[in-house]
């Protein structure tokens, strides 16, 4: 409430609060649900009550940007694609940029429990909120994970969140 001129709390696909919230006279909108289909509707829907809204999305997995593109976002940010630029930042040796004063890149070692799983099976987003953007196995680094087979003993997961996401991730991973 510190930060706002005004709050509003209430149901974002209700007309009602968006009206309440000044959403007839916003220039700009920024959906930041964690649910992406919720984002995809919202971006949806506001863009049908005001064709000129700039609307940004924070979206979850990076398979719905496009979706959320189409769904009428000017802009559209995930932890997965950000954090696959500071991959790229780090490859090619050049500065990474920090977004928030905890939130980084990070490698750690593959943990013998998700050793041989698929990484869609290894629920490491789901439990920890931490983004996978990369797998380092056998020398190489693996950005493009929907092809990735399995996760190799030995292999190093590249990482996008926070200190208490990767607390979290060695706590519920061994």
């Amino acid at each position: 409430r510190g930060l706002a001129d005004e709050v509003v709390i209430g149901d974002a696909n209700k007309r009602t609060t968006l009206n309440k919230a000044g959403l007839g006279h916003a220039a700009s909108v920024l959906l930041t649900t964690s649910n992406d289909a919720m984002n995809i509707y919202l971006a949806i829907y506001c863009r049908r009550l005001k064709s000129d809204l700039c609307i940004v999305s924070r979206i979850t997995e990076t398979r719905n940007l496009e979706a959320i593109h189409r769904a009428g976002a000017d802009f559209a940010f995930s932890a997965g694609a950000l954090g696959a630029k500071v991959i790229d930042s780090y490859v090619e040796g050049r500065d990474y940029v920090l977004l928030d004063h905890d939130v980084q890149a990070m490698s750690l070692p593959l943990p013998k429990s998700l050793e041989n799983l698929k990484l869609s099976d290894a629920g490491i987003t789901t439990k920890t909120g931490l983004a996978v953007v990369a797998v380092e196995q056998n020398g190489s680094i693996i950005t493009d994970l929907t092809n990735l087979e399995r996760l190799t003993p030995g292999s190093t997961l590249i990482l996008f969140g926070t200190s208490e996401q990767e607390r979290i991730f060695t706590e519920q991973f061994k």
